[in-house]
């Protein structure tokens, strides 16, 4: 019987790297609100209140009872981002409210 040789092992083929992710970018931070800019739009809304309470009642005055606390007792860095966050939700709501059918 006749041997038949065995061809040699192949050599791995390299395998393809993989695309390496961009590289990500910082997000940007909208900087900080002063305290006068979160004050103003806390006076506006207040009046807008009021005025929705009249004609809507009192349906939002939880999350009014909620902004109050945070602007009379709220503390640390993020007082006035928070306070401004939830002033804008707020505003938002209200809109949702008056645009309902």
């Amino acid at each position: 019987m006749r041997r038949v040789k065995e061809a040699p092992p192949r050599p791995p083929k390299p395998r393809a790297k993989a695309a390496s992710p961009a590289p990500k970018e910082a997000p940007v931070v909208a900087p900080a609100p002063t305290a006068q800019d979160v004050e103003s739009k806390f006076i506006a809304v207040k009046k807008e209140y009021g005025a929705f309470r009249k004609s809507y009642g009192g349906r939002l005055d939880e999350e009014w009872n909620d902004i109050l606390d945070l602007a009379t007792y709220g503390r640390g860095d993020d007082r006035y981002r928070k306070l401004s966050s939830k002033l804008d939700r707020f505003r938002q709501r209200m809109g949702e409210i008056k645009n309902r059918p």
